[in-house]
């Protein structure tokens, strides 16, 4: 892989890392709210590479937040990568950015001295559970509101029609006197 990624380009990679650590979200909505795409579609703008690029990079900033004695090795940093693009492509850069951060300040538990990709896809899972639920409250309300807005409007068509109706009978009613 290393050598996948010399070939790749070193200002490329730059430019990812750059990205990474220009993303600022606190909340799931922020990440439903930004421009950046899931990493499928953005493997499809910046290739496999460019993905690869950009999870390792957020491993290695969350490996360096910590002081640990059991660090991950090259090889580890790479398989947890290749899993998380296999597991969660459906997420944005920004769901990443947003997870470790939060694992940072300790949200889903303290790390003892032990940082390796079974405790990065906790936290992903984690974070997976709340972001859907989020996503799901979200529609439900927007639907709430869909529906408040059709039953609005349909109730004022009834009103209307109905008005109409009246209307319609006044006239033939004076016409008959």
């Amino acid at each position: 892989m290393s050598e996948d990624i010399t070939k790749y380009g070193s200002e490329k990679i730059k430019l990812y890392e750059k990205k990474y650590d220009e993303i600022k979200v606190r909340t799931i909505t922020d990440v439903f709210n930004s421009e950046n795409k899931s990493l499928v579609l953005t493997k499809k703008e910046i290739g496999e590479m460019g993905i690869r690029a950009l999870i390792v990079y957020a491993i290695t900033d969350l490996i360096s937040y910590f002081n640990i004695g059991k660090v991950m090795s090259a090889e580890q940093v790479a398989q947890t990568t290749d899993l998380i693009i296999e597991e969660y492509s459906q997420l944005k850069i920004d769901d990443f950015k947003l997870c470790f951060n939060r694992a940072k300040k300790g949200e889903y538990g303290q790390v003892y001295d032990r940082l390796d990709g079974q405790v990065i896809f906790g936290w992903l899972e984690k974070y997976a559970i709340e972001r859907f639920r989020t996503a799901d409250n979200i529609s439900y309300y927007e639907h709430l509101e869909n529906k408040q807005s059709f039953l609005n409007t349909s109730e004022r068509l009834k009103k209307e029609a109905h008005e109409r109706e009246l209307e319609v009978f006044k006239l033939k009613y004076n016409e008959h006197k």
